[in-house]
């Protein structure tokens, strides 16, 4: 097998199949090639499940029976492999790795029986699909996930993307990531959006199947379980945040803006939660430390002729302006509850601060 596709196949396992300490099962790999020299791997943690399968073109491969090795210590000597071709010969008690003049033994795993470990791969039937450009799911999860806590038990309702006004949403309570590129079903988890991104594909078939959905490729099927939970995601709640269009703004280079956050960042070493306050009006912006140790006015173009202000947290307001396009961006203001940061591509909505600590 092609050493470079190997690497691949199997970073593309450990980067998809969660791995669970408390789960053996989630570091473990089958393999077998059939008489066709098609070769066939296969994973699982009961959640998430990987089929791989390519035809291999060298005259060396041959069919090989099924064997079940762990994952991890499989991928630690292929990484660092550096011949063009590597070939694979299950030994019964081992899987022998043979790569240009070096040959490596991963020993192959059983149960407490001592019988061979077969994992319960098994793929739903996949009829109605929809196709997906893998590079939408790279946007939505780069300009989304950030937005989604990380505290998956807290809030489960929050795991999760919506289509919300034909666009992408995911939120965290605090802070609403829209997104302009659409998904291919009313909601998705979290999780299948970022199986998809890591898929080396442009595009995917996905469809929802038995308790989950099924991605597909020419090659490659994924399967996700998901979980039923009675919590709905607050779709009614979030729509009158799309409304901001008409709220004061203005626009600035997002470099500008941010390396002036920035500058106010030096207060650090004063308080542990710096935060800055945002004065908008006609005559520009004016960006302000909360202990009163940073000053700056940002010369813009203001859609205002009143003032606004507000209060935010600068490591959180840092954190959403790095993540916009490089460019021009735009800016708006809803005093008392939250701005706006807006490019092309969406926009995030972030809430004021109040109280003097961590959100």
């Amino acid at each position: 097998m092609n050493t470079k596709t190997l690497k691949s196949t199997l970073n593309l396992f450990q980067s998809i199949i969660k791995q669970d300490k408390l789960n053996v099962m989630s570091d473990l790999i089958e393999m077998y090639v059939d008489t066709n020299k098609v070769i066939y791997i296969g994973a699982t943690n009961k959640k998430t499940t990987l089929v791989y399968k390519n035809i291999l073109n060298d005259e060396k491969d041959m069919p090989m029976d099924s064997i079940t090795v762990q994952l991890s210590r499989l991928n630690s000597i292929v990484k660092l492999l550096e011949n063009e071709h590597t070939y694979l010969y299950n030994k019964g008690d081992y899987l022998m790795v043979v790569s240009g003049k070096g040959k490596y033994r991963v020993e192959t795993m059983f149960d407490e029986n001592g019988d061979k470990i077969v994992l319960p791969i098994s793929m739903p039937e996949n009829e109605d699909y929809v196709e997906f450009f893998v590079d939408n799911a790279k946007e939505i999860i780069g300009r989304g996930k950030c937005s989604i806590p990380e505290d998956m038990w807290s809030h489960p309702e929050f795991q999760r993307f919506v289509c919300v006004d034909g666009k992408t949403v995911s939120t965290n309570a605090q802070t609403i990531s829209i997104i302009n590129t659409k998904l291919p079903f009313n909601e998705l988890d979290n999780e299948i959006v970022e199986h998809i991104s890591k898929i080396p594909r442009n595009l995917v078939n996905i469809s929802k199947v038995a308790n989950g959905y099924r991605i597909s490729t020419d090659n490659i099927e994924v399967y996700e379980k998901v979980t039923t939970t009675k919590d709905i995601f607050p779709k009614d709640i979030l729509t009158p945040f799309f409304n901001y269009k008409d709220f004061p703004h203005f626009s600035v280079s997002k470099m500008s803006f941010l390396n002036a956050l920035k500058r106010s960042d030096f207060i650090r070493n004063i308080i542990d939660y710096p935060k800055v306050n945002i004065t908008l009006s006609k005559d520009g912006v004016l960006l302000e430390s909360t202990t009163g140790q940073t000053k700056e006015e940002l010369e813009v173009t203001a859609s205002t002729d009143n003032t606004v202000k507000g209060m935010f947290l600068l490591d959180k307001l840092m954190k959403y302006v790095k993540l916009l396009d490089v460019g021009s961006i735009n800016i708006y203001m809803n005093e008392g509850k939250y701005i706006v940061l807006e490019d092309a591509v969406g926009c995030y909505i972030v809430s004021e601060s109040r109280e003097n600590k961590e959100e």
